[in-house]
């Protein structure tokens, strides 16, 4: 998701019981809306601060509209490389691709328009390809965690930003 679609994100507009989140406002050039399924993690942190309605991220009961110093704090605070917030999303999308999900899929979870392509405009991906491609990239990401752990654990902070990989020189040194 983008930044501006996270923080306008509203409790209305997720959907515990088919375990979605609707994305309503979108930035396409059609603003078209879209649906994401939820990841297990996600839909168990939602479910602790579960509202009926308003905003789903706010800081004091307010609405946030900037995010980058708390952004560099929590960077700080992680003890990771220093990453803007949009990064995420390139982080996002090679991770799905790295777990094998379809670029369609791809593009419609993060609400990109598929473009002038006669094919991508008269088909749809529809919900449970998006259910398989989170599925897909979780798994990805329990896997890739698994072999960190079993890496040590100067590797798994190397690497937590998700936008890193390890690299082993032969004999296993680090460069």
């Amino acid at each position: 998701m983008r930044r501006g679609e996270i923080l306008g994100q509203r409790w209305e507009h997720v959907d515990f019981t088919r375990r979605l989140l609707y994305v309503t406002k979108s930035k396409t050039a059609g603003g078209e809306a879209r649906e994401i399924p939820l990841t297990q993690r996600l839909f168990d942190l939602l479910q602790e601060q579960r509202q009926a309605e308003g905003l789903v991220f706010t800081f004091k009961g307010r609405p946030i509209h900037k995010i980058k110093t708390a952004w560099k704090a929590a960077i700080r605070r992680a003890e990771i490389r220093y990453f803007r917030f949009h990064d995420l999303r390139h982080a996002f999308a090679t991770r799905l691709m790295e777990a094998g999900v379809a670029q369609e899929v791809r593009k419609a979870l993060m609400g990109h328009s598929s473009g002038e392509d006669v094919h991508s405009t008269y088909t749809h991906v529809e919900l449970p390809a998006k259910r398989e491609a989170i599925r897909k990239l979780e798994a990805w990401v329990n896997d890739q965690t698994q072999q960190q752990l079993k890496g040590g654990k100067d590797e798994a902070r190397q690497t937590r930003s998700g936008l890193d990989t390890p690299v082993r020189l032969e004999g296993g040194e680090r460069p």
